[in-house]
């Protein structure tokens, strides 16, 4: 074709033979480019003709654009780049090319010379660039670069921040939501609809503004609550436990009574070992309780917001009634025990906040009348009494006294030690013998946690104090080593405990009284005084023998019979007359007789001793 253009050179040296061909700048089409010069001459009349085939190329590479130069795209979508290499005059022009990502955001495929395909995936800004060289000057590259801006695609699903806290009352805690898209991409500022699900008294939502993805959770009354934030479809939720604030004020529940010491160490009363748990106990500035009973007391905090919950605190015990024990695992818990009768105060103290209550020890009691009646000490002790044992209705008590005299020369034991307890009225004689019983497993549990210390439960008796003597006089008793009790038939009212007993048993295998003993030994002041009849009994094979006590004047008349048929064991034995006759009067001065009679089955024995009254 007739492209381009044939000049001739002056300057040649036959410049009718010589020329120069220009390529024209802007090149036809790929199937046009090829060119053929001729030339024609005549020689002798000849035409004579020659030719040279051209074929036109682009001049070097000289400029190239990526098209789209920039673009925002959303995370999953796709798109194509196209470049155009051209040299200084438009021509396209073949190249190679190297495409890159300035940051690993999405990924390229379909890599050709003059396109690419990108796709987007994490959220950002990242520029794609390509390295462009003709294929005839591979030293001068040419550099081109498109702007992206991906976004995150819709939410998937949400996540709450923080997903779980730990908040005190009256503080104030913000949450925050962002939502995520099928890559992870996070996408803030959602447009949420939040709400409290649980109690809601633990705490409120507040917006904040300009923010619609964050909500601050003001924290008021103890409890677990779930904050929820929902998006269309889909929701996040955060787990708010609201434990109380610092403590600001202080009291003391009574939420068990009576309890026993394995219940105590156990912890098997429902509900009083969980420290999260405040049973509805008695709450009040004092208590009245009964000598020998065992009480838990619990320390109950509030915080300004009104919340309770059970601090660590430190209790004490002023007054001569009782001891406290602390619970090892929950200081909040004190066991206390009372024992003698009095007031006192229960202190407890958590730093600078502190509760006291006052505490009565009463002794335990009861109206008793002719039908008889029973009275059960919490310290595991027992009186019985049988119908007609009581001329009238009588008020009787049990409360726990301070130790006695203990020095006696047939008891021995430093560590086992039985409470003391006092029987009011004290010298109250019955007109028919009351069952007693008492416990010594506390005693039995103390003694044998010592070392080298070990108690022979069949030596122990029941013992009453002797006001008149001042000592403590055995009055025998059934040991029972299964319930660790020792019980016996008493016929008066006055201190009693358990002891061992160091008298050795006789050897005399026949039912036998002697040893006879009274105190005192002129019976004087029956108002204030008692007579103690002091015996030892001897039994057959039988177990026991049944024993009665009669009074006679020295004409032989009875007048008194202060013991009627009771059951006695073998051993030391007493009883105590009050020297009242069968009238209920009190007996003359005189010399009177005292006839101890015991049965064994069919075997009787009789012995006597002369008393001298003197009012």
């Amino acid at each position: 074709p007739d492209i381009g253009q044939i000049i001739p050179k002056s300057e040649f040296r036959n410049p009718n033979s010589e020329f120069r061909y220009r390529a024209p700048e802007k090149l036809p089409s790929e199937s046009e480019r090829r060119v053929v010069i001729s030339a024609a001459t005549t020689v002798d009349s000849k035409i004579l003709t020659a030719e040279v085939s051209l074929t036109l190329k682009p001049a070097p590479l000289a400029q190239v654009q990526l098209q789209p130069k920039s673009v925002t795209l959303r995370a999953g979508d796709t798109q194509q780049f196209h470049l155009t290499a051209a040299d200084a005059f438009g021509n396209p022009t073949e190249v190679t090319s190297q495409w890159q990502l300035s940051k690993p955001l999405g990924s390229l495929s379909k890599r050709q010379p003059d396109a690419v395909t990108y796709t987007a995936k994490e959220a950002g800004a990242v520029e794609l660039s390509v390295v462009v060289a003709g294929t005839s000057d591979t030293a001068n590259p040419i550099r081109a670069t498109a702007n992206i801006v991906v976004q995150p695609n819709e939410p998937i699903s949400l996540r709450i921040e923080p997903p779980s806290a730990v908040i005190a009352s009256g503080e104030n805690r913000e949450f925050h939501v962002i939502g995520i898209d099928d890559y992870d991409n996070e996408i803030d500022g959602l447009n949420l609809d939040w709400h409290i699900d649980g109690d809601a008294e633990v705490g409120s939502l507040q917006p904040i503004a300009d923010n619609p993805a964050s909500q601050i959770f003001s924290a008021a009354a103890v409890g677990d609550i779930s904050i929820i934030a929902k998006f269309q479809s889909i929701s996040a939720q955060a787990e708010v436990s609201v434990i109380h604030g610092e403590l600001s004020s202080l009291r003391i529940l009574l939420v068990a009574k009576l309890v026993s010491e394995e219940e105590w160490k156990n912890g098997r009363m429902e509900g009083w070992k969980d420290e999260n748990h405040n049973p509805s106990g008695v709450s009040t500035t004092s208590f009245q309780l009964i000598s020998g009973g065992k009480y838990i007391f619990r320390a109950i905090g509030q915080d300004e917001h009104k919340n309770e919950f059970s601090p660590p605190v430190h209790w004490t015990l002023t007054g001569d009634i009782g001891k406290i024990e602390t619970d090892a695992d929950n200081s909040s818990l004190v066991l206390y025990q009372a024992t003698f009768v009095g007031e006192g105060r229960l202190l407890a103290t958590a730093g600078r906040i502190s509760a006291e209550a006052a505490i009565e020890v009463t002794p335990l009691s009861k109206k008793i009348g002719k039908q008889g009646g029973r009275l059960d000490s919490p310290a595991n002790t027992s009186l019985s009494i049988p119908p007609n044992a009581l001329t009238g209705e009588t008020e009787i008590s049990i409360a726990i006294i301070h130790p006695l005299i203990t020095d006696m020369p047939d008891s021995s034991s430093e560590t086992f030690f039985v409470d003391h307890f006092n029987f009011r009225p004290r010298g109250l004689i019955f007109k028919k013998p009351a069952q007693l019983s008492i416990s010594y497993e506390d005693a039995i549990n103390r003694a044998n946690s010592g070392r080298d210390t070990t108690v022979d439960e069949t030596k122990l008796s029941l013992y009453f104090w002797d006001s008149f003597q001042e000592k403590w006089i055995r009055a025998g008793g059934k040991v029972d080593t299964m319930k660790k009790t020792v019980a016996a038939s008493v016929n008066h009212l006055a201190p009693y405990t358990i002891m061992e007993s160091k008298t050795k048993p006789s050897k005399q295998k026949k039912l036998d009284i002697s040893d006879i003993k009274l105190t005192p030994s002129v019976f004087y002041a029956p108002e204030t005084n008692r007579l103690t009849i002091e015996y030892n009994l001897v039994v057959g094979s039988a177990e026991q023998a049944e024993v009665t006590v009669k009074i006679y004047d020295i004409l032989g008349r009875m007048i008194a019979t202060p013991l009627t048929s009771a059951p006695r064991y073998p051993g030391r034995n007493a009883e105590q007359w009050d020297g009242v006759d069968k009238d209920d009067k009190r007996v003359r001065n005189g010399r009177y007789i005292v006839v101890i009679i015991a049965k064994d089955g069919s075997n009787t024995v009789a012995k006597k001793k002369l008393l001298v009254v003197f009012k």
